[in-house]
């Protein structure tokens, strides 16, 4: 099935303390329009998570793909679906949708699909570029999203083969694991 593009709004409070879940109350979701809607989902789908609620922050928090197939927590009666980010904010990023989208996005509701060129402009708005092009665009867009693919910082640059190498997220200061990319590579592993 084709990917499909999805805006989910959540309180910044319920991002902090499940970063990589998406979910909906059962019984809320079971009355409300976003019942299919939310049933739709599938493992690979992108999804652009915003913080909306008032006296909290607003704005998106990043890019996510969905990991999972809908599951239940029966324990807090909810349905959920896993997620891991493809790029995150530390902080949510407010975001003029007229002027990012072309229109509004007021969601009455939690949850609706975006149309593919939609989450394409919102994706150039949070990672602040366009798709990539050519190799020096991919180094700028590992440069930003290098936490994301699993790594804690970036050792060097250069024009010669490695391209880059980089410490892994597991690595530590004693123990630091060289991984070296070449770029051509890395760009076809960065679907985001």
């Amino acid at each position: 099935m084709a990917i499909q593009y999805w805006f989910i709004r959540h309180p910044f409070g319920w991002y902090e303390k499940h970063p990589n879940i998406i979910s909906y109350n059962k019984e809320t979701l079971e009355s409300s329009k976003n019942r299919n809607i939310f049933y739709s989902i599938e493992p690979n789908d992108k999804v652009v998570y915003f913080s909306y609620t008032p006296n909290e922050k607003k704005g998106i928090i990043g890019l996510f793909k969905v990991d999972s197939e809908q599951r239940e927590n029966k324990a807090n009666d909810e349905i959920y679906y896993k997620t891991s980010p493809l790029f995150a904010f530390d902080k949510p990023k407010s975001c003029n949708f007229k002027k990012v989208v072309g229109h509004c996005l007021k969601p009455m509701s939690g949850v609706f699909e975006l149309k593919t060129e939609e989450y394409k402009k919102i994706k150039a708005f949070v990672l602040g570029m366009e798709e990539p092009t050519n190799e020096q665009e991919v180094v700028t867009l590992f440069a930003k999203v290098h936490p994301c693919l699993g790594f804690k910082h970036i050792k060097k640059t250069q024009q010669k083969y490695p391209d880059a190498t980089a410490i892994n997220s597991e690595g530590s200061p004693s123990s630091a694991i060289d991984i070296s990319e070449d770029f051509d590579f890395v760009s076809k592993m960065i679907k985001i």
